[in-house]
């Protein structure tokens, strides 16, 4: 007969220490769960920086216009929104409706390429 099989001690993703508890427990204490999210953070936060800089100042950019036009939907000239600084390519989801127009979603904003100069945007 054959001994029963078991698994394979846990150890903590941070030291290595072998870990007692739970079976989803990933950390010996909270000072190695705390290290191991720190040093994520400091790997990824420079890099993820710089975009939240960008998709905040377009947010800025379509908030500022719409406070002056005081409608949910109104057009605005991509000239005129490439002068305020606003960066195209930086937007936090996209969407395609059932006729084939692509909005760029950005937070509570979204926008559509109305015509090649007009940019249609829309506060949810």
């Amino acid at each position: 007969m054959s001994s029963p099989t078991f698994p394979p001690p846990r150890t903590c993703d941070q030291c290595g220490a072998v870990i007692t508890g739970r079976r989803d427990k990933r950390f010996c204490d909270i000072r190695c769960k705390n290290a191991y999210h720190r040093d994520i953070r400091r790997i990824t936060e420079p890099v993820t920086k710089r975009i939240d800089q960008f998709l905040h100042r377009n947010r800025t950019i379509l908030y500022e216009l719409w406070k002056d036009a005081r409608k949910k939907k109104f057009f605005v000239s991509r000239t005129k929104l490439y002068k305020k600084g606003f960066r195209f390519k930086y937007f936090t989801s996209t969407y395609v409706n059932n006729q084939g127009k692509l909005y760029h979603y950005l937070y509570d904003f979204r926008w559509m390429e109305f015509s090649t100069d007009q940019i249609m945007v829309v506060k949810q």
